[in-house]
């Protein structure tokens, strides 16, 4: 597989290409390596050798190569701990969505909290900081500092952020959300003045979303009919 990678990445006439088939040719070389030693030959390929900021501009402009090395990083660091086996273990056991009060045990989220932005500015001002400090070489940093001052936004992320990697989830849907937004479907039902209310979910996705709110709606017995749309691109 790296092997085919590697030559489709030397007949990619786009610069921005070829880096990318590149990164994902050198990273499926190291598949069985352990982290540490896989993350410093990754390191190596992106900055070697002259170690400067420029060496990253590559990787910053181009969105799906950001993308690739922080799934690897995050499955490299965090899929094959305790925490993520037994978590991925309990949610594929599940038939119905878990709570955010599970969600936060399963993943050790207990600290998390959404309308908290204390974390998000102290992570913008040790960003800065980094970028500060690294104005031309990057030669003193490490593999995770080199992807964030590359835009893959890798710090302080988890177990929880290495599953939604792998299994492409973009919107983790919680029994707090479906449960909620059922209500507010039933009283803007009520509101209306309608025997059934007609709901188009717009984006869909996969549906996941839609099937759960049909799921959630049948069980109360509600007039509500959810249909699940999306252009597919």
């Amino acid at each position: 597989m790296d092997t085919l990678l590697l030559r489709a990445a030397r007949a990619m006439p786009h610069p921005l290409g070829r880096v990318y088939l590149a990164q994902m040719a050198k990273s499926a070389s190291l598949a069985d390596r352990a982290a540490a030693d896989a993350e410093r030959v990754l390191r190596k390929t992106l900055v070697a050798p002259h170690e400067r900021v420029e060496d990253l501009r590559p990787i910053a402009d181009c969105a799906r190569t950001r993308a690739w090395l922080r799934k690897d990083f995050l499955e490299r660091r965090f899929r094959g701990t305790d925490a993520y086996i037994g978590a991925a273990t309990r949610l594929r056991e599940r038939t119905t969505p878990p709570s955010v009060k599970t969600l936060r045990k399963l993943f050790g989220l207990q600290k998390w909290d959404w309308a908290n932005r204390d974390d998000g500015a102290a992570e913008d001002a040790r960003l800065a900081e980094l970028r500060k400090r690294t104005s031309e070489s990057v030669a003193d940093l490490d593999y995770g500092d080199v992807l964030e001052l590359a835009g893959c936004a890798v710090w302080g992320r988890n177990e929880f952020n290495a599953y939604c990697e792998a299994h492409e989830i973009y919107d983790f849907w919680t029994r707090d959300y479906v449960d909620g937004l059922v209500e507010h479907l039933e009283e803007t039902r009520s509101t209306l003045g309608v025997a059934t209310l007609n709901v188009v979910e717009a984006g869909a996705g996969d549906g996941r979303l839609s099937h759960l709110l049909r799921d959630a709606l049948a069980k109360r017995g509600a007039a509500v009919n959810v249909a699940a749309t999306d252009s597919g691109k």
